[in-house]
């Protein structure tokens, strides 16, 4: 049982820390040197490398969860298939709004 609210929390806090590193991507944040970076040199050469690299919110959505479950798997004795619940609860969080 306690997974199954440890994955329902690493899903909807990787939604949080996406949105909060969208954010950070804009112009004149802090993480706007990575976005600038990704127009000039990443989406000319892949636009489909490009999106989940950060300019598209929900297919980097994925990977930050990725991470996230990751970290959680490393440390915990969390099974790897509930990464499928969180995956699902971020997609649900980003796709809402």
């Amino acid at each position: 049982m306690e997974h199954l609210f440890l994955s329902i929390a690493i899903g909807f806090c990787s939604a949080q820390l996406t949105k909060v590193l969208d954010f950070s991507f804009n112009e004149g944040n802090i993480l706007d040197w990575y976005y600038i970076f990704l127009l000039e040199h990443v989406e000319p050469i892949s636009k489909n490398l490009a999106k989940p690299l950060g300019t598209c919110i929900k297919c980097f959505s994925v990977w930050v969860c990725f991470f996230v479950f990751g970290l959680f798997f490393m440390f915990t004795t969390i099974p790897w298939y509930f990464i499928f619940l969180s995956q699902g609860i971020s997609a649900y969080k980003i796709y809402k709004e």
